[in-house]
């Protein structure tokens, strides 16, 4: 579903939203950003952080915070499939990694979701950066939601992401009271 903006979160005025914050809207992603702002979709996502990637310099401001909601994203995940923190010391970090990963896959798979997740398994693995790969990924997305009960750890995940991208993003120019 939609998702109310960080500005209307935080309730911060268009005039008063933050300078370089409004420039980076001016830059060459300027039409993915205003097509994310106005419809907080997946696939608008996933273009506008594609484009902001191939001009990582002008966009670090905002691919900052992306990044720090993907981590967040990444240690809700791992509370919940790791939750003993199984032999973390003697595992090597990509040991670790590869048993998160297998254990989010049987999770996913685990739920009514299963076929749609392995089709976008799929695309991923063939980088495959087509409409196509993002209609799978947004049709993932409303599986998800409409099997909500199965797949709450997940989304959980997923909105602490994106509070934390939020409060990244509006964190310096919100008026301390």
């Amino acid at each position: 579903g939609n998702s109310e903006s960080c500005f209307r979160k935080y309730r911060i005025p268009r005039y008063e939203t933050p300078r370089d914050l409004l420039e980076m809207r001016q830059g060459s992603c300027k039409e993915s950003i205003k097509a994310w702002q106005d419809c907080y979709s997946e696939e608008n996502f996933v273009r506008m952080r594609r484009c902001m990637e191939a001009h990582p310099h002008y966009y670090q401001p905002l691919l900052a915070p992306i990044e720090a909601g993907g981590e967040v994203f990444e240690k809700e995940m791992e509370s919940f499939l790791m939750p003993s923190n199984e032999d973390s010391n003697q595992q090597k970090e990509e040991e670790r990694q590869d048993a998160l990963y297998l254990r989010f896959c049987k999770f996913m798979e685990g739920g009514d979701c299963k076929e749609i997740f392995t089709a976008f398994l799929h695309c991923v693995e063939e980088d495959d950066e087509s409409s196509r790969c993002l209609e799978v990924k947004e049709t993932m997305s409303k599986c998800i939601e409409a099997h909500s009960d199965y797949y709450q750890p997940y989304l959980a995940a997923k909105k602490a992401a994106s509070e934390q991208i939020c409060k990244e993003l509006v964190a310096p120019f919100v008026k301390q009271a």
